[in-house]
């Protein structure tokens, strides 16, 4: 079990993302970074409050990243086709 707050299962740090390089993690490990993730984003929730947080659909997650690859590859074709 953690030694102190700052560190997880195994010594691995707490908000590390990774277990360590070359390093898989064991479901003990996964899981103790999962409920600091969940207890994390629960804290920002709480923090901005329940006007602050909106829960989008998949079809405007879906609309969103269209938009985002479309603005990308206009970037992408006047940066490699200028117009003189």
């Amino acid at each position: 079990m953690p030694t102190d707050e700052s560190e997880g299962p195994s010594g691995h740090p707490r908000r590390d993302g990774e277990c360590g390089e070359g390093h898989a993690c064991t479901p003990e490990e996964l899981a103790f970074l999962l409920g600091g993730l969940l207890v994390e984003l629960g804290t920002k929730i709480q923090e901005a409050g329940v006007e602050g947080v909106r829960i989008i659909t998949e079809a405007e997650a879906q609309q969103t990243h269209l938009h985002w690859f479309r603005e990308g590859w206009t970037q992408h074709a006047q940066s490699t086709n200028p117009t003189p």
